[in-house]
């Protein structure tokens, strides 16, 4: 490529025409955070059933997965969500029997690559923590 931009640039040199360089495809989105991964896992090793949703830092959320028992886990592949590639993202646990909504503490962004990133639901239906332990 640089031996045709150097041709052109040769030939048109002092007819006063300008050579125009075109751009290739934009590039794709950069992640916001690490890790960057196409699915999130969220395992429930607390002391309740629970669902979750994902959100954006917009607050935009995918449906609630069912809800799903300790010692179980469920899976979101991002590729099949409405988010684009770089943004972030983080689950906010749901617990089925009174407790409030609570979001991990860390986000993760989205890309198309095959990467996994795993949160971990410990603690009691009054006091639960939502902690990224893998990405």
């Amino acid at each position: 490529m640089n031996k045709i931009r150097t041709a052109v640039s040769a030939a048109l040199a002092g007819t006063g025409v300008f050579a125009l360089t075109v751009a290739g495809p934009a590039a794709p989105a950069l992640a916001q955070v690490d890790p960057c991964v196409q699915r999130v896992v969220v395992s429930n090793n607390s002391a309740f059933v629970l669902s979750y949703v994902l959100s954006d830092r917009t607050g935009t959320t995918t449906n609630p997965t069912d809800r799903y028992p300790v010692n179980q886990s469920r899976a979101t592949d991002l590729a099949f969500t409405d988010y684009a590639a770089g943004t972030d993202v983080r689950p906010i646990v749901t617990p089925l029997g009174g407790g409030n909504p609570t979001p991990a503490g860390q986000f993760v962004s989205f890309c198309d690559n095959g990467q996994t990133a795993t949160y971990i639901v410990t603690g009691t239906l009054t006091s639960f923590q939502v902690t990224l332990i893998g990405g």
